[in-house]
C-alpha cells in the first residue's frame, strides 16, 4: 500500500500588528468558501478554504521570528470586544489550535535574515520542514523578505 503524501502548509508571519477582517473568495470559485470567517491572519483564512475543499494540509508550518511570536504568536485572546479593532486579537497559535493544528510543531523559529548566516539558517529551516513526496500549499502573502 502507498503512503499517502502530506499536505504541507508553509508560510511566514511577520511582527507588525495585523487587523481582524473578513477574507473574501473573490475568484468566484465554487470550490471556495464565500468568506473565511473573522481572523487577523490570512494564514487562517487560507486553511479554512483549503478544509472547505476537502485539501486539509496535514502538516503546517508558519515561520515566526523571536519579535513575530511575542507580539502575534502568544497573544491571549480578548476578554472583551475590542474598542479599536487592530487592539485585541487572539494570537496565531491560539487559531492554529482551534483548527487542530499544534502551535509548538507548527511554529519553527527563524533568525531575522540579519546576515548571510541567519539566511542559510532559514534556508534550512524550509527544506527541513519539506520531505520528499510533499505536497506543498506556499503562502507568500506575508513573504519573510
Amino acid at each position: 500500500m502507498q503512503k499517502q503524501p502530506r499536505r504541507l502548509f508553509l508560510s511566514c508571519l511577520g511582527a507588525s500588528p495585523y487587523t481582524p477582517t473578513v477574507y473574501l473568495a473573490l475568484g468566484g470559485r465554487e470550490d471556495e468558501p464565500p468568506e473565511s470567517g473573522r481572523t487577523a491572519f490570512i494564514q487562517i483564512a487560507r486553511l479554512r478554504a483549503l478544509e472547505f475543499r476537502d485539501e486539509r494540509p496535514t502538516v503546517v508550518r508558519v515561520l515566526t521570528t523571536n519579535e513575530a511570536r511575542k507580539r502575534n504568536v502568544d497573544r491571549l485572546p480578548p476578554e472583551r470586544p475590542p474598542l479599536r479593532p487592530t487592539a485585541d486579537y487572539p494570537g496565531l497559535g491560539i487559531e492554529l489550535a482551534a483548527l487542530g493544528f499544534g502551535a509548538a510543531e507548527s511554529l519553527p523559529k527563524i533568525e531575522e535574515g540579519a546576515n548571510v548566516g541567519e539566511l542559510w539558517q532559514i534556508f534550512q529551516t524550509v527544506m527541513d520542514a519539506v520531505e520528499d513526496g510533499d505536497e506543498v500549499y506556499l503562502d507568500l502573502t506575508h513573504g519573510f523578505r
